[in-house]
């Protein structure tokens, strides 16, 4: 209900004003953080954990290349279960702090874009490396 004053001298209505009815909502459900958001394709998990994986790879077979001169695929092929387990152990240390929201930020050189470019790089040098000794038969190193 509301009150107004027709002429100037009219003294102030202390009535309240009536307030429109909102009807209540109810509070909206939180949603869980889904933990496998950091593996989707525009996430930054998937390139850090085949990046790492890609320099450990390709350190590990310039040394044993180095020391044993057998090719990749030689190497591989004796140490299966160890590349398994090295492969989910990088995957977790890779995936946990991810799961508990690490924003990567790091200062000096040794920072996540570093990480990236490196592993991209460890990436082509282990790919064309595989490729060299799948065409000549022997190992590179």
């Amino acid at each position: 209900m509301r009150v107004r004053a027709t002429e100037g001298d009219a003294e102030p209505s202390n009535a309240e004003p009536e307030e429109e009815f909102v009807p209540m909502q109810p509070p909206l459900a939180t949603d869980k953080p889904n933990p496998w958001k950091a593996m989707e394709v525009t996430s930054v998990g998937p390139e850090l954990i085949n990046g790492r994986m890609a320099m450990v790879a390709f350190v590990a077979l310039l040394g044993a290349e180095l020391s044993t001169h057998e090719t990749l695929v030689q190497q591989f092929m004796e140490a299966k279960n160890e590349v398994g387990l090295l492969v989910a152990l990088f995957t977790v240390a890779t995936l946990v702090p991810l799961w508990r929201g690490a924003d990567g930020k790091a200062v000096g050189p040794l920072n996540r874009q570093a990480e990236i470019w490196n592993g991209r790089a460890a990436m082509i040098g282990f790919a064309a490396t595989m490729w060299i000794e799948l065409n000549t038969g022997h190992a590179l190193f």
